[in-house]
């Protein structure tokens, strides 16, 4: 089986087990080094003390290195909506963060799936629509392995703590019942006219990790109308582990793996290689064709 069809059982396994876990007001789905979209709208008018939060599946094995886009992956409009109000894309204290992080023992040499403990997955907001399978923001890094260990940590906390143990009712939390908000803080908070300036994320990324959202699309990128965009970074702070992923590889410095994005209608994809143009297709078309009849000429002849 290829990679890319082996990539897509397993995210659409993962994503309907979520699916499901929020009728039911469980999360089984969420482990360790699960990949986390998060919401927070800080200072709207609309549940301002309410962050949502989900998983899209494992970070090493559905989004490292992917070769292929993940379109609609997950459908949280709904969810959206309900908690944050019908033109939630719009809403300009509304903003969007991705994180994943499997483990933060910084003296484990143990591997999942190639990556070792402290192994950060990341998002930074895209500055402008860009091209497809190429970052459209600056690498996020740290200096040392003392921060990798700060942002482990906060990854971790986010993750087990918040969705595997306080997981209910849909994925929605109090802001006093998650770490989420601290983690991702504002030095100036949003307001309904105006932006909002990010902190250090994690404590550690200067600016924030978050997108956020505003009047009008963001623009088409991978075939999708984004309203918001944030290409997904991996840091990893061991290159030395026997059969790691990335061993000799960079420290502390983010590995650009591809671009999560979400329309207004809260379809999340993820965009990993440019979508050809229409006009692509129509030589494609064409050339096949003319293949097909030289084929048929010679046969006849």
């Amino acid at each position: 089986m290829h990679k890319s069809t082996l990539q897509r059982l397993i995210l659409a396994g993962a994503i309907s087990a979520l699916l499901g876990a929020a009728a039911s007001a469980q999360n089984p789905n969420f482990t360790p080094g699960d990949l986390i979209l998060g919401f927070q709208n800080v200072g709207g008018t609309q549940n301002a003390d309410k962050v949502v939060l989900l998983s899209l599946g494992d970070t090493a094995f559905v989004f490292r290195d992917a070769t292929s886009n993940l379109i609609n992956m997950a459908d949280i409009g709904s969810l959206l909506t309900s908690t944050y109000g019908a033109n939630w894309w719009q809403a300009n204290t509304l903003y969007m963060s991705i994180v994943g992080v499997w483990g933060n023992n910084a003296l484990s040499n143990t591997l999942q799936h190639g990556d070792p403990h402290r192994t950060v997955y990341i998002g930074k907001e895209r500055s402008a629509i860009g091209i497809e399978g190429v970052a459209g923001s600056a690498a996020p890094g740290v200096a040392n392995a003392t921060e990798m260990s700060s942002a482990a940590n906060g990854g971790v906390q986010i993750g087990t703590n918040d969705l595997e143990t306080l997981m209910t009712a849909s994925g929605v939390f109090a802001v006093a019942d998650t770490a989420y908000d601290n983690l991702n803080p504002f030095t100036t908070a949003p307001t309904p006219s105006t932006p909002g300036l990010q902190g250090n994320a994690y404590t550690v990324f200067s600016g924030g990790v978050q997108d956020g959202f505003e009047a009008g699309s963001f623009g088409t990128f991978g075939g999708v109308s984004v309203e918001a965009a944030l290409d997904l970074y991996r840091l990893q702070a061991k290159n030395n582990i026997a059969g790691q992923y990335g061993q000799s590889g960079a420290l502390n410095t983010g590995e650009f793996q591809g671009t999560v994005v979400i329309d207004q209608a809260g379809k999340v994809s993820f965009i990993v290689t440019p979508v050809p143009e229409p006009s692509a297709f129509l030589l494609l078309g064409l050339t096949a064709c003319g293949f097909a009849s030289r084929l048929r000429r010679r046969t006849a002849s």
